[in-house]
């Protein structure tokens, strides 16, 4: 499982989960995934979390695109959670790059959640 997501209405928040593999593919394809359902909505602050990533193949090219492109609105946040250094890299050169929403690095969950004000208790993964 590289990709997984799930969309919280009440909290207004689109969790994404990236474990084992993350290739160019994998996250394209997540990225493209969640756009088209109809739950989402780029106003929603987004929890992205790459805790179980094991092997992280996702190239610097595709990362500067993604960073041009329009993934969220200007009212949005996203929270990037990467224990990884080299992904925490990644993620913070996304940072410096998109300028669409808010977007902050975090090395665990905990700290990503309470940016956004969620309860660390509450789990938000589960459906």
């Amino acid at each position: 499982m590289p990709a997984f997501y799930r969309i919280d209405r009440q909290l207004k928040l689109v969790f994404s989960i990236f474990g084992d593999i993350l290739t160019d593919s994998d996250l394209q394809e997540h990225i493209e995934k969640l756009c088209r359902d109809p739950e989402f909505n780029p106003d929603f602050v987004e929890l992205i979390d790459c805790s179980a990533v094991t092997h992280f193949q996702v190239s610097s090219a595709l990362i500067t695109t993604l960073a041009s492109q329009q993934l969220g609105s200007a009212r949005s946040k996203w929270a990037i959670v990467a224990p990884q250094a080299h992904i925490y890299g990644m993620a913070r050169m996304f940072q410096i790059r998109y300028k669409e929403s808010q977007v902050e690095v975090f090395h665990e969950l905990g700290a990503a959640q309470q940016w956004f004000g969620i309860d660390k208790n509450k789990t938000i993964g589960a459906s």
